[in-house]
């Protein structure tokens, strides 16, 4: 496997920051280090983005217009505690740090921070990817799935997942012993995919078919999941 922060050039991360200057800066350094790079300027884009689009990482502004970044946080933490969050304020004040704590936060920032704070955060958010099984996850004996190469790796092959296989097995993973409804894969899909109960279960029995067909049980009506 990579090492270091090389790791991130497979990766991808929601970057949110209402200062323009401030976020294409920022915008322009993270691309050096990530493969993908989404950035919005308020903490309402920044929320409709996640509940769309699977992030390997989120970086946010504390004081952001409509909903602010510890917000945003909260919002996330109630249903993923495991996508690690850099929080990045220009306020040294002790509220919101221990607010920003209390959400299982990988690092708390100010601005303006020097490069090797900002290196030193984004290694932190790799250990926690690591610990949590966020780079190579194990989905059953002798069944890796692969993050950075967003393919499923067993003891003789390397099995490649088309887009709707993989945004389902991710999630799947990332809620893995709990239901993951049809209304929360149906949003993840977006417009470009057919939203009927019938399309995802033709895309479940393919990845069953390459990940054993009794590691993805259904939930009558409700959804699936992945034991």
């Amino acid at each position: 496997m990579k090492n270091g922060l090389e790791i991130l050039k497979n990766m991808s991360i929601l970057y949110a920051e209402d200062d323009a200057t401030v976020r294409e800066a920022t915008t322009q350094t993270l691309s050096i280090f990530f493969k993908t790079v989404k950035a919005v300027d308020n903490g309402a884009d920044a929320l409709k983005m996640y509940r769309t689009t699977k992030f390997n990482m989120i970086m946010l502004d504390i004081r952001m217009p409509y909903i602010n970044g510890l917000e945003v946080a909260k919002i996330i933490r109630e249903k993923d505690q495991t996508t690690p969050i850099i929080i990045n304020t220009s306020y040294q004040e002790s509220e919101d740090l221990f607010k920003a704590i209390k959400l299982n936060i990988a690092d708390y920032l100010i601005k303006p921070f020097a490069f090797d704070q900002f290196r030193l955060s984004l290694l932190e958010a790799i250990k926690r990817l690591e610990k949590n099984d966020l780079i190579i996850s194990n989905i059953g004996e002798n069944l890796n799935y692969d993050y950075l190469s967003k393919s499923i790796i067993n003891a003789t092959q390397t099995i490649l997942l088309t887009k709707n296989e993989l945004i389902i097995l991710e999630e799947l993973i990332s809620h893995k012993g709990a239901l993951v409804s049809y209304s929360r894969l149906e949003e993840l899909l977006g417009l470009e995919f057919d939203l009927s109960k019938a399309s995802i279960k033709n895309t479940i029995l393919r990845l069953r078919k390459k990940i054993g067909k009794d590691k993805i049980i259904n939930i009558q009506d409700l959804g699936y999941m992945l034991v």
